[in-house]
């Protein structure tokens, strides 16, 4: 899979999932640094990205865009804490992907 990791996420998420076997960009090494989320969305899009996101506004956007989105509900969280959350969702959140759920809602 090919996942975009939006900007208020770690970097080192990219490398969590690419240590996974999955492509993964995060949105300032795709010159996504400030970027509108728009202009994320439409990078997604072109690139066949899913995105990872703690933004709930492409949660409700998800339907009439095609966008996929892994959207993080985990308030303020340390980079081990979510990381954490990761590793323990990690399988149920591939099993969503794959059965084509176009919003994957992690806690």
């Amino acid at each position: 899979m090919k996942f975009l990791i939006d900007e208020q996420l770690p970097v080192g998420l990219a490398d969590w999932l690419a240590a996974r076997g999955h492509d993964a960009q995060h949105a300032r090494d795709a010159g996504l640094k400030s970027a509108l989320d728009r202009e994320v969305r439409d990078h997604a899009l072109a690139v066949g990205a899913i995105l990872v996101t703690k933004d709930a506004d492409f949660s409700t956007a998800i339907a009439s865009k095609g966008l996929t989105v892994v959207w993080l509900r985990l308030g303020n969280a340390s980079n081990q804490e979510l990381y954490s959350t990761f590793d323990r969702a990690w399988g149920d959140i591939e099993h969503a992907l794959a059965e084509g759920q176009s919003l994957v809602e992690v806690r």
